[in-house]
């Protein structure tokens, strides 16, 4: 499975971590996604639920039919940190 970012406009409101929480929660259930994690950018009223999924196409197909209004579905590659040598 590829990891892919479902970013959404999330107004920077008081109940901004909430509706984070609720759209992480409907995204968890869907078919087809394997959900990791959110990144709520509160400057930017922007969330990033970071999933796994077979394609782009059948990660916005799930957020659709889950009725998860989103901006956009994007690859996604992480790096980690380098270790030191110590720490291997």
């Amino acid at each position: 499975m590829t990891r892919y970012l479902i970013e959404i406009y999330t107004a920077n409101r008081g109940d901004a971590v909430s509706r984070v929480r609720s759209d992480a929660a409907t995204l968890a259930l869907s078919p087809g996604l394997h959900y990791l994690r959110a990144i709520f950018v509160p400057a930017d009223e922007t969330c990033f639920h970071v999933v796994e999924g077979a394609s782009a196409d059948e990660v916005a197909a799930a957020a659709d039919e889950a009725r998860v209004s989103f901006e956009r579905v994007a690859e996604a590659v992480e790096v980690s940190r380098p270790r030191h040598k110590e720490e291997r």
